[in-house]
């Protein structure tokens, strides 16, 4: 992974030992008590062939002075295996909900984006879900999606328009 400057300049590359990737596709993060998490998302399947996909998770690194490139070894990742409930699928897009922990993953190539959810923080050892699909939405080809640090707010991109939503206080996605 690539850490990039307010001017997009290069400043610092992450290789992420023993890791070999399909087809990367995002990265979210995500904080557990003071520590800032980075997730990286393997969930791209264009021809929806692959019966798992995955997110590697590992504590967002620091900078050091006159360092620009990193090894995050693999003992220091978690990788999840996440599998869908009936059929593969191409995805793009997923973030982690700050007020509820959950995963959000959304579908790209369905005729309605579907929305799936893992509980990949629950604080049990598992390193593999299914996932549940928990809605659809009336459109297609997401390929982009995040939402705010305090979860109040919801953006994603398909390949036309951008969908920005407010969630209220106490209120689940």
């Amino acid at each position: 992974i690539f850490l990039l400057d307010g001017q997009a300049k290069l400043r610092a590359t992450f290789n992420l030992e023993g890791i070999v990737a399909l087809d990367m596709e995002d990265i979210a993060w995500h904080t557990v008590g003071d520590k800032n998490y980075l997730l990286l998302g393997d969930i791209g399947d264009n021809l929806k062939k692959r019966k798992s996909i995955k997110l590697y998770c590992f504590e967002e690194p620091t900078l050091q002075a006159g360092q620009s490139v990193y090894t995050i070894p693999a003992a220091a990742i978690r990788t999840i295996t996440l599998g869908y409930p009936d059929q593969p699928r191409d995805a793009e897009a997923f973030f982690i909900d700050p007020v509820d922990k959950q995963l959000y993953l959304i579908s790209k190539r369905d005729f309605h984006a579907q929305v799936f959810t893992a509980p990949i923080f629950d604080g049990k050892a598992s390193s593999a879900y299914v996932l549940e699909n928990i809605g659809s939405l009336p459109f297609t080809f997401v390929t982009a999606a995040d939402i705010s640090a305090t979860g109040d707010a919801v953006l994603m991109k398909n390949l036309t328009q951008i969908y920005y939503w407010q969630r209220p206080p106490n209120r689940s996605l």
